[in-house]
């Protein structure tokens, strides 16, 4: 990323001398994709599932018994 990002910087010709919009720009949308990426993905939780649902069976059982 710092070897992309110091390619898009601007020539020393350019106002201002070694501008680096273009890497900046370049750096925004990488962070937006990789965020989008992350907030898009959903972990399916199977663990909490059957956690509630063998307290849901123990609770059963303890009703079935008193």
């Amino acid at each position: 990323m710092i070897v992309a990002m110091n390619a898009l910087r601007d020539g020393p010709e350019a106002d201002p001398p070694l501008g680096m919009k273009r890497a900046l720009i370049f750096q925004g949308a990488l962070a937006m994709s990789v965020s989008l990426l992350i907030f898009g993905l959903r972990g399916e939780q199977s663990r909490r599932r059957a956690d509630e649902s063998a307290l849901r069976a123990q609770e059963a059982n303890r009703e079935e018994a008193a």
